[in-house]
């Protein structure tokens, strides 16, 4: 580091997250008859299971080992009957990424509704990670995300 006592500056070999990410991810979830009518679809019993392809660029902002950002996403759902591709609108096409923290190799965070638990890898240029979207509904019903991974 040019200046070690800068402020706001971290110490040698801890990763910043700061800067422009591209991400992709998969969210599954399961989800009942009422929301699936409501989206324009044929229930698919009790519990329609989606896979949803979500895409899109982050920008994160780091302070000591607390971060924050915007992201934007892209978002193609199908049902495991074959049904879409559609776009559901709990899916906004921007949120923000919120309450992140950075620890070692690892970093949690909230983005959109998901909270993600994710690994800092290769030069600290690939995060790696999932996790639970909570959604108000009862179980059986879910939101995960699953694969999700960032490079910059």
């Amino acid at each position: 580091l040019a200046n070690p006592g800068a402020e706001g500056s971290l110490a040698p070999g801890r990763d910043d997250l700061t800067g422009s990410w591209t991400y992709e991810g998969t969210e599954q979830s399961g989800i009942p008859p009422f929301i699936v009518e409501a989206l324009g679809l044929m229930p698919e019993g009790e519990i329609t299971y989606l896979t949803c392809d979500t895409q899109g660029e982050m920008e994160l902002v780091q302070t000591g080992e607390t971060f924050e950002g915007t992201a934007t996403q892209v978002v193609s759902c199908m049902t495991d009957g074959g049904q879409g591709p559609f776009w559901p609108p709990s899916f906004p096409p921007e949120f923000q990424v919120t309450n992140g923290v950075i620890s070692g190799k690892y970093a949690t965070f909230a983005f959109g509704t998901c909270n993600l638990t994710a690994k800092v890898v290769g030069s600290g240029d690939k995060l790696m990670g999932e996790g639970p979207c909570p959604i108000p509904l009862p179980p059986p019903y879910f939101l995960e995300s699953r694969h999700w991974k960032a490079q910059r």
